[in-house]
């Protein structure tokens, strides 16, 4: 049976793009971290000789979208506070869609040029999007752990692993006593377990997902991103949609144990819902 020509164009066009998906998916890894290196030389030197313009170029997609050129080299004249220099690009580590930089540079406040400059070593995220790589922006920097793999102790991020997704079970379930358990030993000091168990919880967690654990090699502290579903603990306003919010946690080590942190309790309330649960859970 003979095709009709927008048919055959079709399939091949359908062709096409399976080529290129798959060509894709078996990119050479190398090839894809040359051209990050090639990027980030590109990015630094713009920033070391304050060309804002090819910065821009720089900013990932969908994000600022609404901000000008023009408005964002004017903004970065009045606001940037760092001049840098002597900038040099050295490990690249990937893993899946986000890869690590490793950069050296000096840097100096521009207000006080004639001041000293200081030399920083520093892990620089960066995101693949739309088959390109882009600096990840600071305010998005708590999506991905800001160090490689290799900077980080796998053993210990698996036994932490465990501890936050007891923590976060005995959470929904409500059970106090297992709660307690896992809360930083210093906290446990201050507050014993009857007094916790009076704490009336602020909200009800009803499942979580945890992001990414990342614990520094030697290190005795360590931090996870979890996505968690809420609502309000108040049976007048049971009938509300639970919430979805994403929070940071701070974990300590002790002895050979993981616990979860708890900072002394502020003065003022505190808005975020997961930081709000460690005083009424």
């Amino acid at each position: 049976m003979k095709r009709s020509k927008p048919y055959r164009k079709g399939l091949l066009l359908l062709g096409c793009l399976m080529y290129w998906v798959t060509g894709a998916a078996n990119a050479d890894p190398s090839a894809l971290l040359q051209e990050l290196r090639i990027r980030a030389a590109a990015y630094w030197q713009a920033k070391e000789q304050e060309d804002w313009h090819t910065l821009f170029r720089f900013i990932p997609p969908d994000y600022l979208k609404d901000v000008s050129e023009a408005d964002f080299v004017a903004a970065k004249n009045r606001l940037e506070k760092l001049r840098f220099s002597q900038t040099a690009i050295h490990r690249i580590e990937q893993q899946g869609e986000h890869a690590w930089v490793e950069v050296e540079y000096s840097y100096q406040p521009r207000a006080y040029l004639t001041a000293s400059p200081h030399r920083a070593r520093v892990w620089d995220v960066w995101k693949r999007e739309q088959n390109q790589y882009y600096p990840v922006p600071p305010e998005l920097r708590q999506t991905v752990p800001a160090l490689p793999p290799l900077a980080r102790a796998d053993t210990e991020e698996k036994a932490l692993t465990a501890r936050l997704h007891q923590f976060w079970e005995a959470r929904e379930r409500q059970d106090h006593a297992a709660l307690y358990g896992l809360l930083d030993p210093a906290y446990r000091q201050r507050v014993d377990l009857k007094t916790f168990r009076k704490k009336r919880p602020f909200y009800q967690y009803l499942v979580h997902k945890l992001d990414w654990v990342e614990v520094p090699l030697h290190a005795q502290q360590g931090r996870a991103r979890i996505t968690f579903t809420y609502k309000l603990n108040d049976p007048s306003v049971s009938k509300m949609s639970p919430r979805e919010e994403a929070s940071l946690q701070e974990w300590i080590k002790v002895g050979s144990q993981w616990y979860r942190s708890i900072p002394p309790e502020p003065a003022a309330p505190v808005s975020n819902a997961e930081k709000q649960g460690d005083k009424g859970v």
